[in-house]
């Protein structure tokens, strides 16, 4: 194990603009993350905002995530359990956590462009919430 998370984590917006969690990663724009994993619940509120959620990243540009896992609750308006939002590769990941969603809920992932799925494992439960 490179990285654990096992705190709880929570982002409040009150404006228009964008509110971004991740158990590990908040935002970033180019990584490879390897062998992380998220134990706390993850949540993201926010009035009027796009707001996304990850166990592990919450929005990325492009990533290479592989071998990672989230147990913890994530929240938001697209949530998921590995990472809310990105383009890239996603492979040996799993995900037992429960997700809440307003917009967009995945088990592993939220919503993706130009994407590359290898062996996913998810046993989540997603919620659809009401605005």
């Amino acid at each position: 194990m490179i990285c654990l998370n096992s705190g709880k984590l929570s982002v409040k917006n009150d404006d228009m603009g964008t509110a971004v969690a991740g158990g590990i990663l908040g935002f970033g724009s180019i990584a490879d993350i390897t062998g992380c994993g998220n134990l706390g619940d993850v949540g993201v509120a926010a009035w009027r905002a796009i707001y996304l959620a990850g166990g592990i990243i919450g929005e990325i540009k492009e990533v290479n995530i592989s071998n990672c896992f989230n147990i913890g609750s994530i929240r938001g308006s697209t949530a998921s359990g590995i990472v809310g939002e990105t383009n890239g590769v996603i492979s040996n990941c799993f995900n037992l956590g429960t997700i809440s969603a307003l917009r967009r809920a995945g088990g592993i992932l939220g919503e993706g462009h130009n994407l590359s799925f290898t062996s996913q494992v998810s046993f989540a439960t997603a919620i659809m919430l009401e605005e």
